[in-house]
Order: C-alpha cells, then structure tokens, then sequence
C-alpha cells in the first residue's frame, strides 16, 4: 500500500486498542460494481485505519464466490459468502431514506459526540465520509461519518445483522437501510479518523443493556444480579469476561452493595452453574455455543427475559432454586420450546411452498428426513428429564407456533437476491426448444414462466389460480421432463411425473407441494372426470392440515403444472382444451440444456420477475384472442371423439351440397357401422363437426335435433347390385 499522511483529531493520536478489529480492502476506490475484497487489514491504531479506508472496503471476511455470470471473484461480497466479522460498521448521513419525508431539520442532526453518549465506554472509530460537510442530492451540507466499533467475531450473518439492527435501534440516527451484513464503505482520498476510547465492546453493551435496567432500585438488587450473573456464566462460562460484565452490572445498583455481598451472589451463581448448568445435556459450553454462530448476541438462551428477573424482594433468588436446592417447576409455554431450541441450535421453519416444516440442526444421530417425526420426542425427553412433564399436544401446538412463525418462500429468496443483468433468457430457452420462431409458442412459455413465478407469490389473503399447463409434446426420448426438470433450479423444487389422483389425498398432496409440477401419463389421466380435473389444474388454493397442526386449513396454491405426452393426439375433452397450452417439439437441444448452470437458470426467473411479474403480476392469463388462437391450434392434438371416425368416413364431404339432407340422429345410427354408438355420442360429434364446418346445419323442430349433412355413402348412393357408385342419385 502507498504511504498515507496520518490525518487525526484530537481523539485520533495513535493508540494500542485492546481488540483489534479487521476490515478488508479491494484495490479500488469509488467503483460501485467491484465485489472482490480479497486484502485483510488489522486495525489496532487511527493510523491503520486512516490508511485502509483510503480504498473501497468491507468489514467483514468473505469467502470465494461467483456472480451472477458464473465468474468465480476472491473474496466475493455476498450474503451467502459471509464467513466472519469483528467489526460492526454503522452510516449516519443525517439525513431520511425516504424521499417523500421532510429532510432532517439542523438542529436535529447528530455527531460523533451524539455517538459517545448513546453508547458510553464502548470503544469506537469514526471516519467522515467523502461527502462530510458537503452538498448531495439537493440537500445542503452537514456532517456525514462512518463508525466502526470493535466487537467479538461472528460468523453467523443473521446473527451479525441483528447485532446491527440492536445498535440502529439504540442510536436512530444510523441509517436503518444500512445493516446489511454485505454492505461495503467507499474509500476516502483523505480521511479524517477519530478514536472513541472505551473499555466494553459494542456487543457486551448490549448484551448487559439487554438484560439489565439502567438502574438497580433497593430491593431488586440481589434478584437482579443473580440473575444477571446466571446469565453470563451461561453465556461466557466462568472467566474473567464473564465476571467483568457482572462487576459492572452491580455499579448500577442505585445504592451500592458491599463488596461481600456483591462477592457473595457472584459465589452462589457460580456455584449453581457448575452444579447444574455444567452438567445440563442441552448445555452448550462457551466454545461450542461460538461454533453455531449466535456468538455475543444472544440475550436469553434458556431463562427469562430481563423484566421477568426482578421479582419484588432480595428473595427473588427462590426464582433460581427452591428450598430443596432443585430447579423450579413452571408450566411449558412456547417461548420455553424457542428457548431450547435455540440452545439445541435447533430451527424449525415452514416452507411455504411445499407446505412441509423444515427443521435443521438436528443432533448428528438422527436423520434429516425423519426430523419432523423425532423432534417431538427430543424435546418431551429434554424435558422429562427435568422432572417437567409435558403433554404431547402442547409441543406440538407449540411446533405449529414456531414453524408458521418462521415461514420462508425459498422462491421468493431466489428471484430477490440478485438484479437481472440484462440478457434476455426466455428467448434463448425458446431456442434450445427449437420455437424460437414459433410465435405461438414462444407466447406460450413466457406466459407460463410468468404463471410459475406468480404462484409462486401468491396472495395469502386473495389467492389466486393458474391459467394453463405447459404441454410439450414430442416422441419420447426426446429430453422433454429433462427440459422442466432443469428450469426448476433445484431438484427438490420438482415433481416428475406425478400420476394425478382427485380422490386419493396423497396424489394431491404430491402435485400441489411442489413448485413445477409434471403430471404423468397426462394422455391417460384426461380420460378421466374432466370437469374435476379442469378445476383442479386452476384452484386457488389446496386444504392441508399443517404438520403437528389439529386441523386443516386452506393455504394458497403455490405450484404450476406441466406435462410431456408422446402421441401428438391426446386431448379429448369436447368442452374446450384452453388449459392445455400445447408445444410441439421436433428436437430439443439437450446439450446446450445440460450447459445451464444455477447461476444462469436464477438470471431467468429474475428476468421473469423484474420484467414480467412486478410490471403486472397476473399477466400470465391469455387474453381472449389468445385464448381462441389457442384452441384452434389445440385442434390437432384433440383425440376423435367415439363414433368421429366412423361418421366421417361414411358422409360424402364432397358431395354437392344440394345433396346434402336433413337427419335427425336416429337416422344416422340406423346405418349399421353406427348402431355400436348412443345417440348422445353421435350427438357430440355432430356438434363438433358443426363447429368446424360451417356447411353443416342444426335445427330443433319439436325439440327434436335435426342435422343438415352430407348425404351417406352405403344408404344412399348404391346401385341395383348392391355395388357403391361414385354416381350421385336423388
């Protein structure tokens, strides 16, 4: 790095800070587009600080990673490349996010000084941004800084953001649109730094602002160091950290206890965790609580909340132990449930769009797949060997509580975490179909990617149904369930041929928990109740009973369907095939398909939904032009209708028209190849043919159907002999 003239205030002399932080740097400044920040920098002085934040930086180590092109970046800034931090940076601006908001008045603006008295003895750094006291955007100068306070390291992002959202809260002037975990600072020609000295790290104050008031009134003193050092021994073990911050929370006392006394209680927690706490199955030590990545945040692990410490005497400690020296007993709510399951680092979660509960987590013995069914039992042992009786039904309930409390739509995460890049996918996905030029079809799947994506969101209050099911139809080996199974991103966001069953509750459960559904032997399964099957395939919404839950409920249909068919004849509902929107294939180019890596296949559904989901969100429905093209073009994939084969082998289509009579249907199936066909299917395809053939006329004399038809071949044109002529006779 190039030398750097220490630019310091008076807080700003050189210094050993007694944990150092790290920041890491690119090589660039001002570049909004650079993601790689692949350069650590240790910061133990102003100095080292001032020379790294001359460059675009981060505060956190990131992991190797590739962008949206597939190009693998060192120390790729990501989410999902976050590995660990020890720096927690904050933005003021002095200024709303909000455009539409009044701008903040002067007097309401805030320094560095603003920052030392909202959080005292924290040790901290400021650096005044590029645009300190300089106009931007329209609004006049004012201060604008960067602090970066010293903190424990995290490893867990989730947690790490929250740590950031505790300190915006504590401070509001930070910017609240600015704790993203990936968030990264452009560098300073030349920065003006300032040191905050402090002797409790960022993260320990919030810990003990977490569980402790800002003072101890007579009569809550012992109650609330007991628990408070219950707390950190918990959290800390018993080391010198721990009885620091414990030392500390008794200086809040609003009058002193002595020495012994203060020695006293620490003596008693102590002891008690190492009787109890130690020795407790679920209890995770200091260093292994650090391995699952809540490291320094967590504010009440298993136990009460700061409120709920202070009973209403210095014999509040009861509340730790009763006379017998054992735990007490209390009735398990659902916050008890979150509180194990916490420290088992146990997450349950409902995924909305499979419907089913995620758990993750669980201990190494036992198996993903199986967690739903094991997890009841875990919790009802973890308890009962506590002497606590649980029933089943209350974790259960419980259960239900947490997972719909923690839903998450990974398709949703999917299309919001990256911008399109601007490359138009769906054409070249028509292409490895070979319909690019195929207009028809080209409308077709884009109007099906656009349906996938919106049921994907859909309303949880009016939920809505899909349109149609995108069919391609090609001879089999041709790579067609290859092709959907590929869109669909992540295998376990796919169907394949699922042989639909209306009756049978688990067939159905099998279409509809899925995000791309393939219904199988889709030729076969249209044999069947049409008008059930029609609305089925465009429900709003499915009736499931919610794992652990004690009754179904409606929930918003999430999937969209597809289907592959080898015949090119195979719809045969004579009420209108407008669900069924029919691509035929000749060759699908399953190399270049094989060639579409994650990263290109999540460009796609973000183009889908930045270009065609948030500009109108039901959009994937044909119009009625659209819809009448496609029914015309569904024609010659519509199956013969029994008796359509046979009818329209013995009427004369070319015969001339002043041939052509007036038949009721009996007339026709007196003829003796029709007599194996009711009168009713003779009747269906009549009806069809009139509509494709204007020449053909119906009328209802008496409530009678008469047909004008051609005349028929065997009936009325034979000659003496019994021989067919070719010759038209009246």
């Amino acid at each position: 790095m190039n030398d750097l003239k220490s630019i310091t205030s008076a807080h700003s002399a050189p210094h050993a800070l007694s944990k150092p932080m790290t920041v890491f740097i690119s090589s660039v400044r001002e570049q909004k587009t650079n993601t790689s920040y692949p350069f650590p920098v240790e910061i133990t002085s102003s100095d080292a600080l001032a020379e790294a934040v001359r460059y675009d930086h981060v505060c956190a180590k990131f992991a190797d990673g590739r962008n949206n092109r597939g190009k693998l970046i060192k120390a790729y800034r990501s989410k999902k490349t976050f590995l660990a931090s020890n720096c927690l940076p904050m933005d003021c601006d002095n200024c709303s996010v909000n455009p539409l908001e009044e701008d903040v008045p002067e007097n309401y603006w805030k320094t560095p000084e603003d920052v030392r008295s909202a959080f005292p003895n924290v040790p901290f750094y400021v650096v005044y941004s590029r645009n300190h006291m300089k106009e931007k955007n329209g609004l006049s100068a004012r201060p604008r800084f960067h602090v970066y306070f010293p903190m424990d390291e995290m490893r867990n992002i989730s947690t790490y953001e929250k740590l950031k959202s505790a300190v915006q809260k504590q401070f509001t002037a930070f910017d609240d649109n600015a704790i993203d975990g990936a968030r990264f600072f452009f560098g300073v020609e030349s920065p003006k730094v300032e040191y905050f000295a402090g002797d409790m790290l960022i993260n320990d104050f919030l810990f003990q602002k977490t569980h402790l008031p800002d003072s101890i009134p007579s009569g809550y003193r012992n109650a609330t160091l007991l628990a408070y050092a219950g707390k950190v021994l918990k959290r800390f073990g018993d080391c010198e950290k721990a009885h620091s911050l414990y030392i500390s929370a008794s200086e809040r006392c609003d009058e002193p206890l002595d020495d012994s006394e203060i020695n006293s209680i620490w003596s008693n927690a102590a002891a008690f965790y190492h009787r109890s706490v130690e020795h407790d199955p679920c209890y995770l030590s200091p260093g292994e609580y650090e391995k699952t990545g809540d490291a320094s945040f967590d504010f009440s692990v298993i136990g009460t909340t700061a409120e709920q410490d202070t009973d209403h005497s210095d014999h509040a400690a009861e509340n730790c132990e009763n006379a017998s020296g054992k735990p007490r007993k209390k009735m398990i709510t659902s916050d008890d449930i979150k509180k194990v399951l916490k420290a088992m680092g146990i997450t349950v979660r409902l995924n909305v769009i499979t419907g089913f509960v995620d758990i993750s987590g669980m201990p190494e013995q036992y198996s993903k797949s199986n967690a739903p069914n094991t997890l009841p039992t875990i919790l009802t042992d973890y308890f009962s060997q506590r002497g606590i009786r649980v029933p089943r039904q209350v974790i259960d309930d419980a259960l239900v509580l947490i997972e719909d409390e923690n839903r998450f739509n990974p398709v949703y995460d999917m299309l919001t975490e990256s911008a399109w890049d601007g490359t138009d996918r769906i054409a070249y996905l028509a292409d490895i179909l070979g319909v690019s030029d195929v207009p028809d079809a080209v409308l077709y799947i884009r109007k099906w990617l656009h349906q996938c994506v919106a049921m994907a969101l859909n309303d949880d209050v009016r939920p809505y149904g899909a349109d149609g099911v995108l069919v391609l139809q090609a001879p089999q080996g041709k790579g067609k369930t290859f092709f959907f199974k590929t869109i669909s991103v992540k295998s376990d966001w796919f169907a394949e041929g699922v042989t639909l069953d209306l009756d049978n509750k688990g067939s159905v459960i099998q279409a509809t928990g899925k995000w791309i559904t393939e219904l199988g032997e889709l030729d076969s399964t249209l044999k069947r109740e049409q008008s059930a099957l029609k609305a089925f395939l465009t429900a709003s919404k499915d009736t499931y009973r919610q794992p652990y839950a004690r009754v179904a409920v409606n929930k918003p249909r999430r999937a969209s369907f597809c289907a592959t068919v080898n015949p090119k004849e195979f719809l045969n509902d004579d009420t209108g095939s407008r669900r069924y929107w029919v691509i035929q294939i000749q060759n699908i180019d399953v190399d270049r398909l094989k060639e579409l890596d994650e990263s290109w296949l999540q460009q796609l559904w973000v183009q889908v939904y930045q270009t065609l989901y948030l500009r109108n969100p039901q959009g994937f429905r044909l119009t009625d032009a659209e819809r009448e093209l496609l029914e015309k073009n569904n024609e010659q994939f519509n199956k013969p209708l029994p008796g359509e084969i046979e009818i329209m082998e013995k009427l004369m289509w070319d015969a001339p028209i002043d041939k052509w009579g007036w038949r009721r249907i009996g007339d026709l199936r007196s003829h003796y190849d029709l007599k194996c066909f009711s009168s009713s299917q003779i009747g269906r395809v009549l009806s069809k043919l009139k509509e494709k053939d204007g020449r053909i006329k119906m009328k209802t004399p008496h409530n009678v159907r008469w047909y004008f038809t051609p005349p028929i071949w065997l009936s009325e044109f034979q000659n003496n002999n019994g021989e067919e002529t070719a010759a038209l006779s009246d």
